[in-house]
């Protein structure tokens, strides 16, 4: 019996090479996923390929807090931007801020994520699954602003904590992903006719290899020199697929 698999094309709409690459994906029905960023460049681009495709109902919203420039002034003058105005990556690397933010910075995110799902929602296109670009969304100072948007704007589902492969995420950090996870569980179950048991990498999926229900894997693919590529991991997904045929369903 093959196992269930959601694979998700993360980054639609941050450039050129990423776009072709996800519509390629699409194409030879390597992926059925695929979350997009408001806040990008490519954003116009990646959505005239979903609808010329045939995929646009399968897009999701990838919410973005640590790259580019956001959609709202407010953000602009707290931690999470430069000097610019442009968004930093690092505040989510910072344990303290990954767990907590004061009020005025709390409120100035809870403006910008709604202005994201605002801008996702008036492309017309996609159905209302949230994910996040280097996955801002699971920390703890996030998901207590993002969970009543997601109840607000009547989202399905929210990506999961990576908690692939199994058994080798332990301490504190299996405490507080397991914690994130059964909130998100509960809000999915909620919401969705999706239960997602796992998430995680191509690798994470290759070092697992069974699973006890419907699992995602997220993909970076880019487009290189002519070849489809995958930005994170040394094996193409034209590789990967070559191996796995048989092994994987997508869902």
């Amino acid at each position: 019996m093959k196992n269930k698999l959601i694979i998700n094309a993360d980054d639609f709409g941050i450039s050129h090479e990423v776009n072709e690459a996800i519509t390629l994906c699409f194409n030879r029905h390597y992926i059925n996923q695929t979350t997009i960023m408001v806040n990008m460049p490519y954003l116009d681009e990646a959505v005239k390929l979903s609808q010329d495709n045939g995929f646009s109902d399968q897009v999701g919203l990838h919410l973005n807090l640590v790259e580019g420039k956001p959609l709202t002034e407010g953000i602009r003058d707290t931690i999470f931007c430069d000097d610019n105005g442009m968004f930093i990556s690092k505040i989510m690397k910072t344990p303290k801020y990954r767990l907590m933010l004061n009020k005025k910075t709390r409120d100035c995110v809870r403006c910008e994520i709604e202005a994201q799902i605002k801008a996702f929602l008036d492309l017309g296109i996609g159905r209302k699954h949230l994910d996040s670009h280097q996955h801002s969304h699971v920390n703890p100072s996030i998901l207590e602003v993002l969970f009543p948007l997601l109840e607000m704007y009547d989202f399905e589902d929210v990506r999961l904590s990576r908690n692939l492969p199994l058994g080798k995420i332990n301490g504190i950090k299996k405490v507080l992903k397991a914690s994130v996870n059964n909130q998100i569980t509960h809000y999915n179950n909620a919401h969705s006719k999706r239960v997602i048991f796992g998430f995680g990498s191509m690798q994470d999926i290759n070092d697992t290899r069974t699973f006890k229900g419907l699992t995602e894997m997220m993909v970076h693919p880019i487009v290189r020199d002519g070849k489809l590529s995958e930005a994170f991991a040394d094996v193409s997904l034209d590789e990967w697929w070559d191996e796995n045929e048989g092994v994987f369903e997508l869902i």
